[in-house]
């Protein structure tokens, strides 16, 4: 029978639904029923966990969804420290003893909350994003790119270099070698793996801060260091000679009205 018609049923209905995390490669699979399920090559475990209710909205704040988990659950212990960074959910719900399975709900991880033994996951659904306004060009003297990115244009891994931690204090790093002068590095980034990342937010000799932590910042770690930029003509031109596509407009007049630099919509 189609899920359709179990939903429908009285005696026939047993539904389960499978939740689906994805974070970088990591996948993390989960199951409200009391037995393994598997679905798509993938095992969802069976795990204690309660949610609210699905529902529409024409408001953001009551489209989320929260969900119940022990604190000690895989995705949940991503945000201990801070947040990692993209954590994808797809919900689908099947019935027991049937293979018509259908995606329910679909939407990211905007948050988690730790109190006692339990965490409670804070998602959106993915059309949230549509609600939000998109990224538009701005008049003003400092480049309005963002560094690497496609108005950007430069390659990152041409401005990448590898260090290992020998110290973690708060927010606060230092890596060897490090062969920058102070200043390389801030705004720029740091990579662990392959997706968690973190900004830099200044770098002194071989110290760097950064805005926030992760559980996998650890003395004897290896990151990528990726060179950060003042958004100025000089760090465009001289640092990255890359002033064909620097995105500011540094000489507004001051005394012009609306033009005194300010960004402009």
């Amino acid at each position: 029978m189609t899920l359709s018609v179990f939903e429908k049923s009285i005696h026939d209905a047993r539904p389960l639904e499978l939740y689906e995390f994805s974070h970088g490669l990591s996948i993390f699979t989960y199951t409200s029923g009391d037995e393994a399920v598997s679905f798509q090559s993938r095992t969802y475990t069976p795990t204690a966990l309660t949610r609210s209710a699905i529902g529409s909205s024409t408001e953001v704040s009551k489209m989320k969804l929260e969900i119940e988990v022990a604190r000690d659950n895989d995705v949940a212990k991503l945000f201990i420290r801070s947040h990692p960074g993209p954590v994808k959910l797809t919900i689908y719900r099947l019935h027991r003893g049937d293979l018509d399975v259908v995606p329910q709900w679909i939407g990211r991880v905007v948050n988690v909350e730790f109190s006692g033994l339990t965490a409670k996951i804070t998602c959106e659904p993915i059309y949230t994003s549509i609600e939000r306004s998109g990224l538009r060009g701005m008049f003003q003297r400092l480049c309005r790119h963002a560094l690497y990115d496609s108005g950007c244009t430069l390659n990152a891994s041409a401005f990448r270099d590898t260090a290992t931690i020998t110290s973690v204090v708060g927010s606060t790093i230092t890596v060897v070698p490090m062969n920058r002068a102070s200043g390389w590095y801030t705004g720029g980034y740091i990579e662990v793996g392959d997706v968690e990342k973190k900004m830099i937010r200044d770098h002194s000799n071989d110290v760097l801060t950064l805005t926030g932590v992760t559980a996998s910042l650890k003395v004897g770690v290896t990151i990528n260091l990726f060179a950060g930029c003042a958004h100025d003509r000089n760090a465009c031109l001289n640092k990255f000679n890359n002033f064909d596509n620097y995105g500011g407009f540094e000489f507004i007049p001051n005394d012009l009205g609306p033009f005194k630099g300010d960004p402009i919509e």
